[in-house]
C-alpha cells in the first residue's frame, strides 16, 4: 500500500526514536491521539502506528512484510512493529504475571473472527452443477477463507430432504429442497452455525424442516433463526471462543409473514418479535455477550437500503447489537458503521444460482453476481474490526474473490451508499476496508 506519511501519537514516536532513530520530520507526523482516527480518513496517502490495544474499528490493520496480526499464522517474532521492553522486579515485591511471566497488548489466545455469509440454496442449476463437476466445487475458490475463520455462519436457507427428486437447472417452481449429500459442501467450508431463519425452510414442510435440523445436529452445529418451534427460533445461541461470549440471534422480518412457518407446535423460520427481541439484546449485551443479530429481512435490488430496513437494522444496534447483517439479499447491500456497531444490510448470495440474471437481464438484475464475506474481528471481548471479502460469480454455482481491479470498481460504487457515524464514507479521500486480506 504506498504511502507519504506515517502518523504517531507523541507517545508512539518516542517509543520508535528510541528503536529507529528519529523519523524524517516530512514524513513522520506527530498528532494528538484522539484525532488520529479522524485525520486519517481525510488523509489519502497516510498511516499510522498505533499501539494494538487502541485499535477501534476505524481502523484497518494491513500486513507488515506480509505479517498480519488477524492471521492464524502471524508470526510475532517477525513483525517488525514488535516493540520489547524490559522489566525488572525489585527481590522485596512479589508479581505474578503467568505462565509466559510477560506484558503484553497483543495476545493471539484473545483474538475471534467471525465469517459471516449470505444466501445459500444449494438448489435449481447451483446443485445441477455440484452434481456435474463435484458436491465441492462451488467452494473452490472461497474454502480457504471461510474455513480459517474461527466461528463460520452459513445461512442455508433450503432444507435437506431424503426425498429430494434430482435437480433441474430450469426448475420453475420455487418450493426447494437439497439432497442429503450437498451437506458435504457446508462441511468443508468450516460451518459452525446455521441460520434458519430464510424464507425457503418450510418449502418441502415439517418432515424435511425437521430432518435438517436432526442432520445438523450430527454435525454438532448449531443454529438459530428457525427451529422446532417459535420458542426455539428466536432464542439466543451461544458460542464462545479464546474467551469471546456471543450470542447470535435471529429471525424473519419480512412484512408477508407466510414464509415464516415455526409455531408453538410447528417447525420453520422465526418470524421477528421485535417488542422481545430488542429488550432481549440488550439483556443480554448487559451480561457482557457480543451480541450479533441477523435477520431474513426485505429484498431490494440495489446497494441502498430501504426505510423499513434502515428501521429495523438500527434499533438493534442502538439496542446493543455489535454486529447487525441481512442474509435475504440477493444483490449485496451498503454498510453502515454506528459508533459502537456495524451494519451490513445484504450481504448477497454465497451459493446461489443468480450469476446468469446479472448476465442476461443486468437491467433489473445487475450485481447479483456479485456478494461478500465480512470477516469480524473480536480481540478480548471487543468489536475492533471488519474485513469486506468481495466475490464475483464465475458461473451459477461458484464464487471468487475479485481482483483488485474488480474490486475497485465495485467497491467505489458500493461506497456510495455506505455511512459512517453519518457521514457518507464515500466522501472520505481514504477508503475504508481492502478485498484483499493479504495485504
Amino acid at each position: 500500500m504506498p504511502f507519504s506519511e506515517v502518523l504517531v501519537s507523541e507517545d508512539t514516536k518516542e517509543s520508535f526514536d528510541l528503536l529507529w532513530g528519529p523519523g524524517n520530520e516530512e514524513c513522520v507526523k506527530s498528532v494528538k491521539a484522539e484525532e488520529l482516527s479522524q485525520i486519517l480518513w481525510l488523509e489519502k496517502d497516510a498511516i499510522a502506528l498505533l499501539p494494538f490495544d487502541k485499535v477501534e474499528p476505524s481502523y484497518r490493520i494491513l500486513a507488515v512484510d506480509r505479517e498480519d496480526p488477524l492471521s492464524k499464522d502471524f508470526n510475532q517474532e517477525e513483525y517488525p512493529l514488535t516493540l520489547r521492553f524490559n522489566y525488572q522486579v525489585p527481590p522485596q515485591f512479589h508479581i505474578t504475571l503467568g505462565e509466559m511471566q510477560r506484558l503484553v497488548n497483543f495476545d493471539p489466545s484473545k483474538l475471534t473472527s467471525v465469517a459471516l455469509t449470505g444466501v445459500t440454496a444449494l438448489v435449481r442449476d447451483t446443485a445441477s452443477i455440484m452434481e456435474e463437476l463435484g458436491v465441492l466445487y462451488p467452494a473452490g475458490d472461497i474454502q480457504d477463507i471461510l474455513a480459517k475463520a474461527d466461528i463460520t455462519h452459513i445461512n442455508n436457507e433450503v432444507p435437506f430432504a431424503a426425498d429430494c427428486p434430482a435437480p433441474k437447472a430450469d426448475q420453475v417452481s420455487l418450493l426447494f429442497c437439497s439432497d442429503d449429500h450437498y451437506i458435504q459442501l457446508l462441511e468443508a467450508v468450516g460451518t459452525d452455525i446455521v441460520e434458519l431463519s430464510g424464507d425457503h425452510f418450510g418449502d418441502w414442510g415439517p418432515e424435511a424442516m425437521l430432518h435438517t435440523i436432526d442432520l445438523y445436529h450430527q454435525q454438532g452445529w448449531k443454529f438459530y433463526g428457525g427451529g422446532k418451534t417459535l420458542g426455539d427460533g428466536l432464542a439466543p445461541v451461544f458460542l464462545s471462543h479464546n474467551g469471546n461470549q456471543f450470542a447470535f440471534i435471529g429471525c424473519n422480518g419480512k412484512g408477508i409473514d407466510r414464509y415464516a412457518t415455526a409455531t408453538d407446535e410447528n417447525p420453520g423460520a422465526a418470524q421477528c418479535d421485535f417488542t422481545w427481541m430488542i429488550p432481549e439484546i440488550t439483556r443480554l449485551t448487559n451480561e457482557g455477550f457480543i451480541v450479533i443479530a441477523t435477520m431474513q429481512h426485505e429484498e431490494v435490488d440495489s446497494f441502498g437500503s430501504i426505510a423499513l430496513q434502515s428501521y429495523d437494522f438500527r434499533r438493534l444496534a442502538e439496542a446493543g447489537a455489535v454486529i447487525v447483517s441481512g442474509s435475504q439479499s440477493h444483490h449485496p447491500q451498503a454498510i453502515e458503521y454506528t459508533g459502537s456497531s456495524f451494519i451490513h444490510y445484504g450481504l448477497g448470495n454465497l451459493f446461489f444460482d443468480q450469476w446468469y440474471l446479472a448476465h442476461y437481464n443486468p437491467k433489473q438484475h445487475i450485481n447479483k453476481d456479485k456478494s461478500f464475506i465480512d470477516l469480524h474481528y473480536f480481540y478480548n471481548g471487543k468489536y475492533i474490526g471488519t474485513r469486506l471479502v468481495p466475490l464475483q460469480f464465475i458461473d451459477n454455482a461458484r464464487p471468487r474473490p475479485m481482483t483488485d481491479e474488480e474490486a475497485f470498481s465495485f467497491l467505489n460504487e458500493f461506497y456510495k451508499f455506505s455511512l459512517w457515524n453519518g457521514d457518507w464514507i464515500h466522501l472520505y479521500s481514504s477508503g475504508y476496508m481492502s478485498n484483499r486480506i493479504d495485504q
